[in-house]
Order: structure tokens, then sequence, then C-alpha cells
């Protein structure tokens, strides 16, 4: 089994624990993911205000052409910037900085929480590109930085030539889809690992999942995310695009917090 993050107050409230990703920053543990149909129209504002008192964790892109909505939907929510965590990403092309300011224009917002380069590429160019996150890193556009869908052997490359980790990886993980020796490596190097596809890639038809649910009266999608939480990482997860859905979909997501994987259930669900 691998490390846990040591989250406080996990089962208390509803309230989304953090982990320190970096000297002093502070990343929740669920955020919303404003890609693949779920709207930042729809979804931010809910998901603010349901975590009052606490902090939002937000997943976004440059390249989810959604920049724009996601400044509005801060703005509308009422929520102090200090109260809102925002995740970014830029793709990897040849000017860095100049989609890290473009993206910060767009979101309206003189600094972003994380800034991770959105895929790799080729070992050399990872490094001239990421170098560009360090820049922006040192001229405080970001808080902290990280990378997006690297192998494990990319990460390890990248390391021989990064000046600062990377505070965080985001890359696909479920129930049944678990890159084991990308997670131990990046634990070993204190990087923080964040998983997306989790309720998409998650069989909540398999007997495991459905047993579990079961066994804690939760929804399949519930066992989905603690399944994340219990493996170590954090993650991004959406709340689609439906209005009249959106807050039922925001409490159960948050839900996930009243109820913990036994060691036995975790290894059912890791066998997946």
């Amino acid at each position: 089994m691998l490390a846990f993050l040591a989250l406080s107050s996990v089962l208390a409230s509803s309230s989304v624990p953090t982990v320190e990703i970096a000297f002093g920053v502070h990343m929740p543990v669920l955020n919303l993911g404003t890609c693949c149909g779920s709207k930042p129209e729809v979804g931010m504002v809910p998901w603010i205000k349901a975590q009052a008192g606490s902090v939002a964790g937000i997943d976004t892109a440059w390249d989810y052409f959604d920049q724009k909505a996601v400044g509005k939907g801060i703005v509308a929510s009422g929520a102090a910037r200090s109260s809102v965590f925002l995740l970014t990403k830029v793709p990897p092309v040849l000017d860095v900085m100049t989609k890290v300011k473009d993206d910060l224009k767009q979101l309206g917002l003189a600094q972003a929480d994380i800034i991770l380069l959105h895929n790799p590429t080729t070992k050399g160019e990872n490094a001239k590109q990421y170098a560009a996150l360090e820049q922006a890193l040192a001229m405080n556009l970001t808080r902290a930085i990280g990378i997006s869908d690297f192998s494990t052997s990319q990460v390890s490359d990248l390391l021989e030539t990064a000046k600062v980790v990377p505070a965080v990886h985001q890359a696909k993980m479920s129930v049944g889809s678990t890159d084991d020796a990308n997670i131990a490596f990046c634990q070993a190097h204190n990087i923080t690992y964040e998983a997306w596809n989790v309720l998409k890639g998650c069989d909540r038809t398999n007997a495991a999942v459905v047993a579990v649910a079961a066994a804690h009266s939760v929804s399949t999608f519930q066992v989905c995310m603690r399944f994340i939480v219990d493996r170590g990482a954090v993650m991004a997860v959406g709340t689609g695009d439906d209005a009249s859905t959106v807050d039922s979909f925001t409490a159960e997501n948050l839900g996930i917090f009243d109820f913990k994987l036994t060691a036995d259930e975790l290894a059912q669900l890791n066998a997946v």
C-alpha cells in the first residue's frame, strides 16, 4: 500500500482537507474540474459557496478555453481570492511565458496558485518549458508549479535539470487504472500526485465497487473518489453541465470525507 497523505479532519466535516504541496501552499484534496462536460458557468458558484469558510479548489487549463468563465465564476461567487485555490495548465509550446501571462489575463488574476506544464514532449523541450514555469514562479505569477501526464521516466528526466521540484504531477488515475510505479516515484520525491479521469475511468458496476458502496451506504461515485484519497492522491472531478443537478452532485462529491475505506476494501479495489 502506498503512503497516505497526512490529512487533517478528513472525517470530521464536509469541508475539504488540504495538503501542503510547496512551502506555505496548501491544495485541497478535492478540486472542481472544468473540463470535459463540467461547465464552470454551472458548477463554480455552487462549488465555492458550498465550501464557505474554507478553501475551494478549481482545476482548469488554458486549452480548456474556459478561462474567462472561470474568472467570472470566482467573482460571481463573492468569495475572497484567498478562499479559492486556482490550478491552471499551459500547453507545451515554444513560448510558455506568453501562455502563462495570457492565461492569467483571461482569468483576471495577478497570480495562480499553481501552474502545470500540460503534457510532455521531448526531454530537451520539457526542460526548457519547465524552466519557463520556474521563471513564472520567480516572478510571483504563481505560488507553485508542476507537470501533467508525464511518464515515470519523463518525471525522472525532468528532475535532472529542474531547479524547483514539481509540486504536483497530474495524471490519469481511477479504480482499475493506476500507474503504481509513477505514483510511488512521485511520492518518494515529495511530488503530490493528482488524479484525473477519476469517475469516467471507474467501472461503477464492478462487484468490489458495488459491495464497498453498500457497506458504507454511499454511492459508487463516492467509492471511486474515496479510493483516490485513500491511495494518497488528490483529484479533480466535475459536477456536470446541468443546473438542476449541480447542487446534488456537489454535495455528493463533498460527502466523500464522511467515510473511509478499510484496509481490506482498499486492497479489493486495488485488485480491480
